[in-house]
């Protein structure tokens, strides 16, 4: 994995209007259908990621990502205070972010 080119894409995905970042944000995009990826920090909490899979419903966008955490995620898309999950909104996005991001837990069982 190529953490730089990885934080390039999160970043650019949120100056582009396609990210939905936090919890509640990331939640609206699940469920009003716009969610291509959920991309979640390595220290996420349990409940952040089955909320976030629940609230998927079984699909397969929750990728959680072993080698960022809240504070390099939010690093990443120039947020002022640790995010532990970031919504892509786009489907470019979520495939170029997706190859990044090799070292992943995808599993779609809660």
């Amino acid at each position: 994995m190529n953490p730089d080119k990885l934080k390039g894409l999160l970043g650019m995905a949120k100056r582009a209007g396609k990210l939905a970042v936090g919890f509640d944000s990331t939640v609206y995009a699940i469920k009003d259908g716009e969610s291509e990826l959920v991309f979640l920090a390595a220290d996420a909490s349990p409940r952040t990621e089955k909320e976030c899979r629940f609230a998927a419903n079984g699909s397969d966008i929750v990728v959680r990502c072993q080698t960022m955490d809240r504070a390099a995620l939010a690093l990443a898309i120039g947020a002022g205070k640790p995010v532990a999950v970031v919504a892509v909104c786009d489907a470019g996005f979520a495939g170029a972010i997706r190859s990044y991001c090799t070292d992943t837990k995808e599993e779609n069982s809660l």
